[in-house]
């Protein structure tokens, strides 16, 4: 069992597993595939690594790495205590250079997951430290970036202090000197008419969707998937790397505005993190109005709805009730256009 603190950053995770203890001693998860799907978190570690810190003080960040690998990054102690934090290095995002930080500690067992686009630092507050360094994608020298802690911009807590640090985080540069490609520049947005760009949406789907949460396609692909349906799907570098999909709604009051209703909304795991999601629902949004829809309908995960409220959707005549689609739990959602 996972139990969750909240955090200021929807997509910062913070978190522990419920722990195991007999006469022989304790046992607890480091992380579960299935149990991280089934909240919501898309997480798969390539690479673990153990740091052992051995003098308090010492410090690790501001650490990124850039596009085309960008990675998320899960963090624990196994011996000792520190501090970490998650900053917003998205210049397209509200809380861009926001952060947050906690205590991390082997007594407490918590673990935080950093989400692609922040940036992440830790220090230890006690000697002898030990942490479990997990990350989604593999360490690139070329993309590997550090910015300066002392940050007057990013304006982090302990800014003013002194630690062990590495020569490269002391000679890290600010924030103002940094190129931040956390983003796809050259993204094409398709509106499908043509059979090898639906074919681009479906190729989405089935990886983003049916290998990453084990559904069946059978399940996946409906009587939606029609030719009256329409599909946003974005582009980048020529390959299908986001989709979405609409169609009309029909009317059961005659005198109710026209509708669609949206879903299928997916992204590939690689560019998660960048802005893409809200993307392609807004072209869906933006293709529905022109064709004179007045509302769009969407039933949404439950770990979505923070994405769809920020998008301006609503909860339909209030209605928290969850309903299951498919595997998932969902609420309806609703807005205007």
């Amino acid at each position: 069992m996972i139990t969750f603190e909240k955090t200021p950053f929807a997509e910062v995770k913070l978190f522990r597993f419920d722990g195991v203890s007999d006469n022989r001693g304790f046992k607890i998860r480091a992380w579960s595939t299935q149990d991280f799907l089934q909240h919501g978190i898309d997480f798969a570690p390539v690479e673990s690594l153990i740091y052992e810190i051995p003098v308090a003080g010492t410090l690790y960040g501001i650490h990124f790495q850039l596009e085309p690998k960008p990675q998320q990054k899960l963090i624990s102690l196994i011996a000792g205590a520190g501090v970490d934090y998650a900053i917003d290095l998205r210049p397209d995002s509200p809380t861009f250079k926001k952060w947050f930080s906690i205590e991390l500690a082997a007594t407490n067992r918590r673990q935080i997951l950093i989400p692609r686009g922040f940036g992440h630092l830790f220090y230890s507050t006690v000697s002898d430290t030990k942490m479990l360094f997990q990350i989604d994608r593999e360490f690139d020298p070329a993309l590997s970036q550090s910015i300066s802690y002392k940050d007057p911009e990013i304006a982090l807590d302990i800014r003013d202090r002194d630690f062990i640090v590495s020569p490269k985080d002391a000679a890290a540069p600010l924030l103002s000197m940094q190129h931040l490609s956390m983003k796809c520049s050259d993204i094409e947005v398709l509106r499908a008419s043509e059979e090898w760009q639906r074919a681009g949406a479906y190729s989405v789907r089935i990886e983003g969707m049916n290998r990453q949460h084990h559904i069946p396609l059978r399940d996946e692909f409906d009587e939606h998937d029609c030719d009256g349906t329409k599909y946003i799907v974005l582009m980048d570098d020529g390959y299908p790397v986001a989709t979405c999909r609409f169609y009309e709604k029909a009317l059961v009051d005659e005198q109710a505005p026209r509708s669609v209703t949206l879903g299928r909304v997916v992204v590939l795991p690689d560019y998660r993190g960048l802005g893409l999601g809200k993307k392609v629902v807004e072209e869906a949004e933006v293709w529905a109005k022109e064709l004179g829809y007045k509302q769009i309908n969407i039933d949404s995960r439950v770990e979505a709805i923070h994405f769809y409220e920020k998008l301006g959707y609503l909860h339909a005549s209030g209605n928290d009730d969850i309903i299951k689609s498919g595997s998932f739990e969902c609420v309806q959602m609703y807005k205007e256009l």
